[in-house]
């Protein structure tokens, strides 16, 4: 048995950062942990909670959806944590990711394989003009 209380104090540290510690440690073992792409990245930019839960994150697989969205600093982050994780499982989520950054990622990643939508789907009507 352990005592997560006991296990995350810290000498002179305040009550929010021992929550903090607290509850990352909740997450060590979980199936699964969804948060956001801002959490994940946070590790590549040395931000505390984001360390914290690394030992929790860094056990899974990793999605980012609407690449394309993303502005260049998280971009970047995505592709510091890649390179930083080169064994880890990496999705890359995007309707229209522009020519530079796929480009960027192709010649970064030589492993990386794009994976083409469904042509029943595609096909699919989804509009009525009137």
């Amino acid at each position: 048995m352990v005592d997560l209380e006991d296990l995350a104090k810290v000498p002179d540290e305040d009550k929010e950062e021992q929550l903090l510690r607290i509850d990352s440690l909740r997450l060590m073992g979980s199936q699964a942990i969804i948060c956001t792409a801002d959490t994940v990245l946070a590790m590549v930019r040395n931000n505390r909670k984001g360390l914290y839960n690394s030992p929790a994150i860094l056990t899974g697989a990793f999605v980012f959806d609407e690449l394309h969205a993303y502005d260049n600093h998280m971009f970047a982050g995505v592709m510091a944590l890649m390179e930083a994780l080169p064994g880890a499982s990496f999705l890359l989520m995007t309707a229209s990711l522009p020519k530079q950054k796929k480009k960027l990622l192709l010649s970064k990643f030589n492993d990386i394989a794009e994976i083409p939508s469904p042509v029943e789907l595609e096909e699919i009507p989804r509009y009525i003009l009137k």
